[in-house]
C-alpha cells in the first residue's frame, strides 16, 4: 500500500472538523449574546440609579420609560435617550412601560427584562427605589 490517507479517511476527519467548529461557533454566539446582554443590564441599572438619584436631588418626578421590544430606555424630564448595545431589546417592562422615581427615592415595585437569542437578564426595582 502507497503511504498516505484514503479518500474515505479524510471525508471523516473534514467531518469531524466541521462539527467541532460549528460547536465552537454555536457557543461563540451564545457567549455574544450572554455578553451583550450583561452590558445591557448595567446600561438600565445606571439609568435607573441616575432617574432615582435626580429625583431625590431635584426633588420631582424622574421617569425612565423602557417600552417593550424598544432597545433604548429614556429618562425624563427633560428627556435623555440611552441606547442598549446592539440585538439587545427589552422584553418585559411594567405596564405603563416606565419606573417612575418620586422626590423621596421611592419607587414603584417594576421588573425589566432584556433579552437577546437565547440570553436574558432581569432587574427588579422595589418600592423603596432600590436596584437590583
Amino acid at each position: 500500500m502507497a503511504a498516505g490517507f484514503s479518500l474515505l479517511e479524510l471525508v471523516i476527519t473534514l467531518a469531524m472538523a466541521g462539527l467541532i467548529v460549528g460547536a465552537g461557533v454555536a457557543g461563540a454566539a451564545a457567549l455574544a449574546d450572554s455578553l451583550s446582554v450583561e452590558a445591557a443590564r448595567r446600561v438600565v441599572i445606571d439609568a435607573l440609579l441616575e432617574a432615582r438619584r435626580r429625583a431625590y436631588l431635584q426633588e420631582s418626578l424622574i421617569s425612565v420609560r423602557t417600552p417593550v421590544a424598544a432597545s433604548f430606555v429614556e429618562i425624563a424630564p427633560p428627556p435623555r435617550h440611552i441606547d442598549l448595545p446592539a440585538g439587545v431589546a427589552i422584553t418585559k417592562a411594567p405596564a405603563d412601560a416606565a419606573v417612575d422615581f418620586r422626590a423621596s427615592g421611592l419607587a414603584d415595585n417594576a421588573t425589566v427584562q432584556l433579552g437577546r437569542g437565547s440570553a436574558s437578564a432581569t432587574i427588579v426595582v422595589n418600592q423603596r427605589g432600590m436596584v437590583r
